[in-house]
């Protein structure tokens, strides 16, 4: 039963989304850890993963906070790749897919180092930022 008297007009309406953009770390960075012998005659390669997630189209760009560095008197150098030991930039851009993706953060300690281990095994370490902007 119907009271009264109404009418209904059809037309558009405005639909409205916000959606921010945004990008995580779903993987978190583990230590890129080397393995040295003193005055090695080949360059040793280490290396971490990161997954990242970024909205769908959304550039980002990762960065360390430094490239290069000294460990028990040992020179390395660090890149990041979206390919395993095989170099890298600092800092790398991206575009998101909305899905995560890994990249690498690409270690090199270059051949025929001494370094300054005065004991049998030596552990040393250095701590490095990885900062993501977007």
């Amino acid at each position: 039963k119907m009271q009264g008297q109404g009418s209904f007009t059809g037309g558009a309406f405005p639909v409205s989304i916000v959606a921010p953009a945004t990008c995580t770390i779903t993987t978190p960075p583990s230590n890129v850890a080397f393995t040295y012998t003193a005055f090695s005659p080949t360059a040793i390669l280490a290396n971490a993963s990161i997954g990242v997630q970024c909205t769908n189209y959304l550039a980002y760009t990762l960065t360390l906070d430094a490239a290069d560095g000294v460990v028990a008197g040992l020179n390395y150098s660090l890149g990041l790749n979206t390919t395993a030991n095989t170099g890298g930039t600092n800092p790398l851009t991206s575009v998101g897919t909305g899905i995560p993706q890994t990249v690498y953060i690409n270690g090199t300690l270059p051949a025929g180092q001494a370094g300054a281990c005065n004991a049998t095994n030596c552990n040393a370490s250095d701590v490095r930022t990885l900062t993501v902007t977007y």
